[in-house]
Order: structure tokens, then C-alpha cells, then sequence
């Protein structure tokens, strides 16, 4: 992607964490995202990462790998009375005009959080479901001319258990199509470390000692729902 800058930050993944060489190339994004790929059917609130998009991190999806976001339950300002599930998950990314058109498959997940001890981090864990549960194992987005998108992968109703609030989780989007042409990872200015991860096949690796000066913009539609079942963090 062309590179029009006004902040630039370049560093370079270096060791076994890394499937790849990446260069971390940051750039200001602005624009409310336009909708892309297949929204849920309902929420009542928000989980995840809400924060605005800042930086646009440019060339870095290539496809063929999973992101994740971790996230603490809260029920204000959701307001349910029992526990929770997810009907929706979202992830910001950026497409140049060389990167489009393109067409990809991906789903997403929700998931228990899982201690790493080696980092002192949670990070994505056991399936608790995954998109679409009622049609096929992905679904297709696509995506015809450049822009900041919201791409939203529907969860389905039927298989999501009722979670409970209170605990920390993930939700993941797994790119399963490689590209040709690099989208942007969008990302806000709050970093934090240990709550956005990148597994291109190595394991979780948290974005933040890689060089992201911010956390991904990924989060997810939530509904109200009986009969939590409480979390079970695994190690």
C-alpha cells in the first residue's frame, strides 16, 4: 500500500514468534468505516475494543492467519440480568486501491481466555463457538473499492452458550484466504499489551512487544441471555 505519512514507526519481528519478517509502518486513518461482510442479527451492548481507529498499519494482514482481542465481561452498560452471548464479531481493516477488489473467507470466534505463564498474559483459549453455526464453517466478504471497513462476521443463535459476566475472554476473526495485495490491520492509540494477538501459526503472539503502538480494533455485538455458564480459565 502507498505510504502517505505523517507518523511512522518501523520495526522489524525478529526470533521464533515470528512466521515472517514484518515491518510495523503506522499511518493516521480517519472515517467512520463503512459495513462489510455479514452482520449479526441483534445487540444490546458492545464488548472488546470499541475505541476509535487511529492508525492504519500498513501491508500487515496477509491472510492465512487468525486475529484475537481479550476482553473483560462487564454488565453495566449492557444491562442484562442473567449473563450474555455474542451475535456478531467485528474487526476494522483498511484496504489501499491496489488492494481491491478482493474477495475472502474467514469466521470468527468466541472463546474461554487461557494463562499464558511464560508472558503473565491471557490469551485466546478453548472454542466456546464459532461463525456461522447454522449455515457452513465461513462465510465470504467482499470488498470493492478502497476504505475503511467494518467487517462484521455474523455468529448465528443456536450454539453460543449464555456466558457469564465478570470474566475475561476472546473473540477472534480467522482469515482463511491468503491475499496478493497486503490489507491494513487498523488499530486505536491506547496500547495496553496482552489483549490484541496474531497466530500465523506459531501460537498467540501478543501485538504489542512486536511493535504496535496500539491495540486492534476488534469487538463484538453482544445480547442478553439466562442461565450463565461461569468461565473456566485453562493454563
Amino acid at each position: 500500500m502507498r505510504i502517505l505519512i505523517s507518523f511512522l514507526l518501523c520495526v522489524l519481528l525478529t526470533g521464533t514468534a515470528a512466521a515472517q519478517v514484518r515491518p510495523v509502518v503506522v499511518q493516521p486513518v480517519e472515517g467512520p468505516p463503512l459495513d462489510a461482510g455479514v452482520p449479526g442479527w441483534g445487540s444490546v451492548c458492545m464488548v472488546g475494543n470499541q475505541n476509535p481507529a487511529a492508525y492504519a498499519v500498513t501491508d500487515w494482514i496477509h491472510g492465512d492467519e487468525s486475529y484475537g482481542t481479550m476482553f473483560f465481561a462487564e454488565r453495566p452498560p449492557c444491562g442484562c440480568a442473567g449473563g450474555f452471548f455474542i451475535t456478531a464479531v467485528h474487526m476494522l481493516m483498511n484496504f489501499g486501491p491496489e488492494d481491491v477488489p478482493v474477495s475472502f473467507d474467514a469466521y470468527a470466534t468466541f472463546r474461554e481466555n487461557s494463562f499464558d505463564e511464560a508472558t503473565g498474559c491471557n490469551v485466546p483459549g478453548a472454542f466456546l463457538c464459532s461463525s456461522p453455526v447454522w449455515q457452513s464453517p465461513v462465510w465470504t466478504v467482499n470488498i470493492t473499492s478502497a476504505g475503511l471497513y467494518d467487517v462484521q462476521l455474523d455468529m448465528g443463535m443456536a450454539e453460543c452458550p449464555c456466558a457469564e459476566f465478570g470474566y475475561t475472554y476472546a473473540v477472534t476473526m480467522d482469515i482463511l484466504t491468503p491475499f496478493t495485495s497486503y490489507p491494513d490491520a487498523v488499530i486505536d492509540d491506547a496500547p495496553v499489551g496482552c489483549t490484541s494477538y496474531l497466530d500465523s501459526g506459531l501460537g498467540w503472539q501478543d501485538l504489542q512487544p512486536v511493535g504496535f503502538p496500539g491495540e486492534s480494533v476488534v469487538f463484538a455485538d453482544v445480547w442478553c441471555c439466562d442461565d450463565a455458564v461461569p468461565e473456566e480459565p485453562t493454563t
